[in-house]
C-alpha cells in the first residue's frame, strides 16, 4: 500500500477520532485521547531508555500500546512524537481494529514512518482546522502560497505543535486548496 492510498485510510481514522472526541480545532488533549480509547498508556522514561534520536518509542504488551517518552524534550514535539507513536499503534499493528486498517506486513521501515507522521499531523492539525485557524488570524479566504514565518508561528501556537510540523500541514493544506477538487473559492 502507498502513501498515497494509505493516506485515504489515515484521514478516515483521524476523522473518526476526532468525531469521538468532539474535536473542532486548536490544540488536541492527547490526555482526552488516552481517556477515551483503551489500550493506551504513557509511560515517562529517560532519555537513555528510548531508541538512539527517539523522543517517544512504542511497546505492545498483553493488548496495551504503550508510549513511552522523554519528559524532558519540548513539548511541541514531544506532543508529535506521541501522535506518531498512537499512528503506529493504529495503523501497523492492527492494535484498535474498530477502526479496520489492514495491517501491511511487507512496508518498508520509511513508509511506516511517514504513514506515521502523516498520522501524527491530520490528528494534531487536520487542513480543515487550519484553513478554520487561518481564516481567523488573516480574516480572508485567500491564503498564501508561502507563508510568512510570524503566521506560521501563530499556526503552530494555536495547535501547539512545532513550526516544522504546521509547515508541512500547510503545505499539504495547499496543496489541497490547489488540486481538482475545485477547493479554491
Amino acid at each position: 500500500m502507498t502513501l498515497l492510498h494509505c493516506s485515504y485510510s489515515i484521514v478516515s481514522v483521524v476523522d473518526q477520532i476526532h468525531r469521538r472526541l468532539g474535536y473542532s480545532g486548536g490544540k488536541l488533549e492527547l490526555a482526552q485521547m488516552f481517556d477515551e480509547f483503551p489500550g493506551f498508556s504513557l509511560a515517562p522514561v529517560s532519555k537513555n531508555a528510548l531508541p538512539r534520536h527517539a523522543l517517544a518509542a512504542m511497546v505492545r504488551r498483553g493488548g496495551i500500546a504503550t508510549i513511552a517518552f522523554d519528559p524532558e524534550q519540548d513539548r511541541r514535539r514531544l506532543r508529535f512524537s506521541i501522535a506518531h507513536e498512537i499512528g503506529h499503534a493504529l495503523l501497523h499493528a492492527g492494535h484498535l481494529r474498530e477502526f479496520r486498517i489492514p495491517q501491511r506486513s511487507r512496508n518498508p521501515e520509511s513508509v511506516r514512518e511517514r504513514q506515521a507522521n502523516y498520522f501524527a499531523g491530520e490528528l494534531l492539525a487536520p487542513p480543515w482546522a487550519v484553513e478554520l485557524a487561518l481564516d481567523s488570524m488573516i480574516g480572508t479566504l485567500e491564503f498564501p502560497a508561502c507563508p510568512s514565518f510570524p503566521l506560521l508561528r501563530q499556526l503552530a501556537d494555536h495547535f501547539d505543535v512545532s513550526v516544522a510540523a504546521i509547515r508541512y500541514q500547510y503545505a499539504g493544506f495547499a496543496s489541497l486548496r490547489q488540486g481538482p477538487a475545485g477547493l479554491r473559492p
